[in-house]
C-alpha cells in the first residue's frame, strides 16, 4: 500500500509558487532515512543540491529553497530522493 512509500507525492508542498526568491519546501518521511534534495530544470538538469544524503528523522519537515539569480524565471522541478524511490514536485520561478 501507500504506507510502503518513504516519501509520497501528496506528502510534499512547496509554496509560494510562482516565487521571487525563496519558497518553502514541506514534506513528510514515514521513517527514518537519508534523503537528497535537488532542483532540477525543465530540460531536466540538476541546477543545485539543497541537501545531499542527510539523515532525517520520521515525520515532518521544512526546508527552504533559495532561487539564486542566475536561475532563470520558469518551470523548476524539486526532486527528494530516497535509497531506491524519488518523488517531485513542479515550482515556478
Amino acid at each position: 500500500g501507500i504506507e510502503d512509500f518513504l516519501i509520497t507525492e501528496n506528502s510534499i508542498l512547496v509554496y509560494p509558487s510562482p516565487t521571487e526568491q525563496n519558497s518553502m519546501l514541506e514534506y513528510s518521511l514515514n521513517k527514518e532515512v537519508e534523503i537528497s534534495i535537488d532542483l532540477y530544470d525543465s530540460k531536466g538538469r540538476k541546477v543545485k543540491s539543497i541537501m545531499n544524503n542527510k539523515k532525517q528523522e520520521m515525520g515532518k519537515h521544512q526546508e527552504v529553497i533559495i532561487f539564486q539569480d542566475g536561475l532563470a524565471q520558469g518551470l523548476y522541478f524539486i526532486v527528494i530522493s530516497a535509497p531506491g524511490e524519488k518523488a517531485s514536485i513542479k515550482i515556478i520561478r
